[in-house]
């Protein structure tokens, strides 16, 4: 049985074989699969931002904000965009919460910020990325099951 289930402001969840899975999480999948339009992905890729720059710096070591925005773009053959407005307040509460270090280099004559993981950083990123994980397979059982009318 699934039942939906609000989590947190913006996010929704459902409530399926005894799991609760955050939809937010689901985004960039969904949207892939082609399960959700552009318009609704916005909402999934703010529950899923997070977790998108962890594994971006996991892979990449360090980035600034204009290089992620591309890199998810160039990724996603421009399937999905972040945007600096979403983007920067992220990584700075990120920053904030231990999980970042920023350093300010000069770099083709202007001020880069490139961000990287912290230790804490890193651990988060292995279990957020295990989370989500476990969310998209649990959609792809959704997904290929036949659910009976009523």
């Amino acid at each position: 049985m699934i039942c939906k289930y609000r989590c947190g402001n913006i996010a929704y969840a459902v409530f399926w074989k005894n799991k609760i899975i955050c939809l937010n999480l689901l985004g960039i999948y969904l949207t892939l699969l082609g399960v959700v339009t552009n318009m609704e992905q916005n909402q999934f890729v703010k529950g899923s931002l997070v977790t998108i720059i962890m594994k971006l710096l996991e892979d990449n070591g360090r980035m600034y904000g204009y290089e992620m925005t591309k890199a998810v773009r160039d990724i996603t053959a421009n399937r999905m965009h972040i945007t600096e407005a979403a983007l920067y307040p992220a990584l700075h509460k990120m920053e904030a919460d231990g999980m970042l270090t920023a350093t300010t280099e000069m770099a083709d004559g202007r001020m880069r910020k490139y961000y990287t993981l912290t230790k804490k950083g890193k651990k988060e990123t292995v279990s957020k990325i295990q989370a989500l994980k476990d969310a998209l397979d649990s959609v792809q059982l959704i997904l290929n099951t036949k659910t009976a009318n009523g």
